[in-house]
């Protein structure tokens, strides 16, 4: 439980973010402390109290609710009205995915936080099509203000600037990077009742039958590309520009041989889908009994995927800062970072610089990637 004492305390209305006040043993510098402060006492909360059970988020409400963070609370959404660099009624977040899948999960977990934070409400616009390319050439054409911003997903958004698409943007250059929030392998899955046991399986028949099996993608040019040199087999890709919802029914159908994808995917269609092998060097806690490629013997094969928030190029640095102080009091959330570990996602806190650097080599590495792309041999679109 929260044990406070006495505090001198100024009225809300002059209250700012310089004061430091002490609340349950913790010191409180800034409005994003206050909610790391109200996150700890829940913890201490669960421990202390065996018997609760309320939700994360119901004991975090309860504790903003009590006397001393009620104040502070409501100086916080006094001062940040006055102090914002964010003129905005409302805002926008484009999701150029389709609804339900993971861009749009990714804007669904952290919406209550951010408007919240943000003191306005968020609405999700979502503008599918072209692998991406639709919604992020809106997000690159928004007025600069801060109060539009979007989804990106790498290595999707890379790799439409990289293989030369006639897009209308520039994956770098036409965005400000605020924050990535988590990363996870890539996975290549096939339906639960697919003949493949393993990825060796899959692997046997297309060296037996070079271009005859398909792989499913949305974006993903430059994984497949790399798949195909690290195992040395022909397939062929069949694109789908409506997010991984539109790719499961056709690998349940039995429409696509293979997919690749996220590997939180095969953790939220279970039922439906197994995964034979994920990129990257180290196995997944969640998917422990899928090897990596490496471990099945195929090198090279690293590229993950990873989503975060972006604004137009020429975005306000204090709107920026704003929005990414916003974003890391959502992922200081127990109950955001629990969603993500259980869909073998792990989160990802980042300042400003450290999101930037975190984009260059994400683009670095769809880069490395992206020669392979032309050994694909690419089907009509699903």
């Amino acid at each position: 439980m929260i044990q406070s004492t006495r505090y001198d305390m100024l009225p809300a209305a002059e209250w700012s973010g310089d004061q430091r006040v002490g609340v349950g043993g913790l010191v409180v510098s800034t409005c994003r402390d206050l909610t790391r402060a109200a996150n700890e006492s829940a913890r201490g909360m669960e421990t202390e109290e065996g018997g609760l059970t309320m939700r994360w988020s119901a004991v975090k409400r309860a504790i903003m609710a009590m006397p001393l963070f009620a104040l502070l609370v409501t100086a916080c959404s006094e001062s940040g009205s006055e102090d914002s660099a964010l003129d905005c009624g409302a805002f926008e977040f484009i999701i150029p995915y389709a609804p339900g899948g993971g861009s749009d999960q990714q804007f669904r977990r952290l919406q209550e936080s951010l408007e919240e934070s943000l003191g306005a409400s968020i609405n999700p616009v979502y503008m599918e099509g072209a692998d991406g390319a639709l919604g992020w050439k809106n997000l690159a054409d928004a007025e600069p203000d801060g109060c539009t911003v979007g989804n990106v997903v790498s290595p999707n958004i890379m790799e439409l600037t990289i293989l030369g698409e006639e897009v209308g943007f520039h994956g770098m250059e036409d965005f400000e990077y605020i924050a990535w929030t988590e990363t996870t392998p890539n996975a290549v899955a096939v339906a639960q009742d697919s003949p493949y046991e393993t990825i060796d399986d899959y692997i046997q028949e297309a060296e037996a039958n070079p271009g005859d099996l398909t792989i499913a993608g949305v974006g993903d040019t430059i994984a497949i590309g790399e798949i195909l040199a690290g195992t040395g087999v022909d397939l062929s890709y069949v694109p789908v520009s409506g997010g991984v919802g539109s790719i499961v029914p056709q690998l349940q159908g039995g429409h696509v041989d293979a997919a690749i994808f996220g590997a939180r995917h095969v953790m939220q269609h279970q039922d439906q889908m197994r995964a034979l092998a994920i990129t990257g060097s180290e196995s997944s806690p969640v998917l422990e009994d899928v090897p990596t490629f490496e471990e099945a013997g195929y090198d090279g094969i690293n590229l993950t995927s990873s989503w975060g928030i972006a604004g137009p190029a020429g975005m306000p640095d204090e709107a920026i800062a704003e929005w990414n102080e916003a974003i890391l009091t959502a992922m200081d959330d127990e109950a955001v970072h629990d969603a993500l570990l259980e869909e073998a996602l792990t989160p990802l806190e980042q300042d400003v610089d450290e999101a930037l650097a975190f984009s260059e080599e994400l683009f670095e590495a769809a880069e490395d990637a992206a020669p392979h792309a032309d050994e694909i041999e690419q089907l009509d679109e699903e």
